[in-house]
């Protein structure tokens, strides 16, 4: 009898190589170019359909837990313990915010990030008159926290000897830091009990407001006497965040954020070994908090690359190769107002990935946020995104889920080597201070997020919700927005009166809010009369060239009771007109339009009536190319004859652009126009406006 080896039959075939795949793929492409149809480019990367051993980074991604960290800053990562589970609130009432931190708490959070009102972040300089970010709105607000007495409010019921707390406050970082210490002096709590980051960020403070109450130098020197401070007598916290937040929701791809991230953190660095503390304290200090967006693979990346790059900073500076303490946020600028339901989607994804490439806290964001203050239903789904990942999908048991893939590996190093090469860059250009001074990065950003609006305005980046089946008939959410005074100025006045001597700056600070000193007096008190000013960034959620179409047409609404419309005149047959009125219907409700369907109309007479009972302003013909050259013109005469302000032809025109446009075709729709352009002519000529 013949012996069954199964290996024998797998050796009957030719082993498979790149090579003859390589050979197969271009068969099948007839011509067309492989670099063009299958390969796409990505924060400076070409990002292949197939990748090999052969593309693994040469030094491999060593060991979780070991130099260079790539894999994780622990050697089982998050499999035990899980990640830091790290809930945002920004309520602008001091005990409404001190209830959702109870909430959060109560709902599973294992720690809380304190956002301030962006007139304690900015230290009291007044926002420039003007300027107005996302929409119209401030780009993002907080609690309206003047001292120690609205702090208590806040942190009611939060206990300060066992939750780790973040403070994001901006230029007020070290009198906020001094009313927590108060704080935890009034309930008996010592600064070694105390956990979490403190949020001096100078840089990135100047980066999104454009401007410091104090000097580049005298910021820095002053977050140095704040991480002195922490490392004498808080072990627990880290003094410095460094937030690349500011620089994704400009459009900085994730290289780029990975080089600032790097070029801040070398600052910061600078910074506190100028004031006496080691690389290896000093590197302690820093805690790196980062956006995640919408490519999940490359934001998994992002962070692996980062760890890995943080590393060798510390090293070439002299220390002890160590680990980056990672806080991911949920990004905000992928998220959009529309259909804003679409969000915990997203708000998912985005976790998913941060999770995935090894974050050591994570922030989930709520899906109603981009609309005012979330409610508790908002914060309640967000919280428990995490949880159902965590306790139900037990995504962290795997130690590095990404590791071992030559597609991640591939990507993480050639983000590795690119963030490495703009950190030498910065460094060549005196470091980032002096590229914000000058203007370059700005430049850059500017130019970055010019070409994001662009592939959003033509829809080669699809938002669901927005620019793509979007819902028209929505019934939009109403969230609370705070009205918020315009602060700084004023507070000077009593600056002289608080004393605050440099050299041990917590201390004495601390002593002054325990007597009733307001964070901006603190502030003012230790102005030198120096100002930083520089060009803010500009921070756009990508979804606002389109939301800003919706909001047209809503008012439209609100003055009329009812929508501009747009009617499909589609000419021909079912089969034939289908593909092309999908497609129109899409494209006019993303701008707010209500669209009237039909099911054909066999003549030009038959659609022009049609149009004319419709009580629509616009009328899109829809139709095959072979019908177009029947139908098409005498559609747009009736059309036009019937008083349509603009008549929409959807599909390329080509040679016949000048035929239609003589029968009173006005537009033309089809895949890779600019979308947003063209629905902002024809909302401006519905009257919409």
């Amino acid at each position: 009898m013949r012996e069954h080896r199964p290996e024998a039959r797998l050796n009957e075939f030719e082993p498979a190589t790149y090579e003859a795949w390589l050979t197969l793929v271009e068969r099948d492409l007839a011509g067309a170019p492989f670099e063009k149809r299958l390969v796409k480019r990505v924060a400076g990367l070409d990002i292949r359909p197939l990748y090999i051993r052969v593309d693994e980074a040469p030094e491999g991604p060593g060991l979780p837990g070991f130099a260079p960290f790539t894999r994780g800053s622990s050697a089982l990562g998050a499999s035990e313990a899980g990640w830091d589970v790290r809930q945002e609130t920004a309520h602008a009432d001091p005990a409404a915010a001190g209830r959702a931190i109870l909430a959060e708490l109560n709902g599973g959070a294992t720690s809380i990030v304190l956002t301030f009102d962006r007139g304690t972040r900015r230290g009291g300089v007044p926002s420039a008159e003007g300027v107005k970010e996302n929409g119209g709105a401030p780009w993002s607000e907080g609690a309206l926290i003047a001292g120690l007495a609205d702090l208590a409010v806040a942190l009611e019921h939060a206990p300060l000897d066992t939750m780790p707390l973040m403070l994001s406050a901006g230029a007020c970082a070290l009198p906020v830091v001094a009313g927590l210490v108060a704080l935890a002096a009034q309930r008996r709590v010592k600064p070694a009990a105390l956990a979490g980051s403190l949020g001096a960020d100078p840089l990135g403070t100047l980066a999104a407001e454009g401007e410091l109450p104090m000097s580049v130098d005298a910021a820095l020197e002053e977050a140095g006497e704040l991480a002195i401070w922490a490392d004498a007598h808080a072990p627990r916290l880290r003094a410095f965040t460094v937030d690349t937040s500011p620089y994704h929701d400009s459009g900085a791809d994730a290289a780029t954020e990975v080089a600032l991230a790097l070029a801040t953190g070398v600052a910061y660095l600078r910074a506190m070994t100028d004031a006496g503390l080691t690389v290896d304290a000093a590197a302690r200090q820093l805690v790196f908090s980062f956006s995640v967006g919408r490519d999940f693979f490359i934001e998994v990346a992002k962070l692996r690359a980062a760890r890995a790059t943080w590393s060798k900073v510390v090293a070439a500076s002299g220390g002890e190769p160590a680990p980056m303490v990672i806080h991911a946020r949920t990004s905000r600028r992928t998220k959009s107002r529309h259909d804003p339901w679409v969000n915990q989607v997203r708000g998912t994804a985005e976790t998913f990935s941060a999770v995935v490439g090894g974050a050591d806290a994570i922030t989930t964001s709520s899906f109603d946020a981009p609309l005012g203050e979330s409610d508790d239903f908002g914060r309640r789904i967000a919280r428990n995104t995490q949880h159902i990942l965590r306790h139900e999908s037990n995504i962290h048991r795997v130690v590095d889920p990404a590791g071992g893939s030559w597609y991640v590996e591939a990507i993480t190093d050639g983000l590795a080597r690119r963030a490495w090469e703009k950190l030498q860059s910065i460094e060549h250009s005196g470091g980032l201070a002096a590229v914000l001074a000058a203007g370059t990065l700005q430049a850059e950003l500017k130019g970055a997020l010019e070409a994001d609006r662009k592939a959003v305005e033509t829809r080669k980046t699809a938002i669901t919700g927005v620019n793509e089946y979007p819902n028209v008939r929505e019934e939009s959410l109403e969230r609370a927005v705070a009205s918020r005074p315009n602060v700084g100025g004023a507070v000077a006045s009593r600056a002289a009166s608080l004393g605050l001597l440099r050299g041990s700056l917590v201390e004495h600070a601390t002593r002054a809010v325990a007597e009733g000193a307001g964070f901006l007096e603190v502030r003012a008190a230790l102005d030198r009369g120096e100002h930083a000013k520089v060009t803010a960034l500009v921070r756009e959620r990508l979804a606002q060239p389109f939301e800003a179409l919706r909001d047209r047409a809503d008012r439209f609404f609100a003055a009329k009771g009812r929508r501009p419309a747009v009617f499909l005149a589609n000419l021909g047959p079912i089969a034939d007109h289908k593909a092309r009125a999908g497609f129109a219907q899409n494209v006019f409700e993303a701008g707010g339009f209500l669209v009237h369907p039909n099911d054909g109309f066999v003549s030009a007479d038959e659609a022009a009536a049609a149009f004319v009972e419709s009580g629509a302003e616009i009328a899109a013909l829809c139709s095959s190319d072979a019908l177009y050259a029947d139908l098409a013109r005498p559609a747009a005469r009736a059309l036009r004859a019937k008083g349509a302000l603009a008549i929409v032809l959807a599909g390329t025109p080509g040679d016949a652009e000048a035929a239609y446009r003589d029968a009173g075709v006005t537009d033309f729709v089809f895949v890779g126009v600019n979308v947003a352009a063209c629905l902002r002519s024809l909302l401006e000529r519905a009257g919409a406006v």
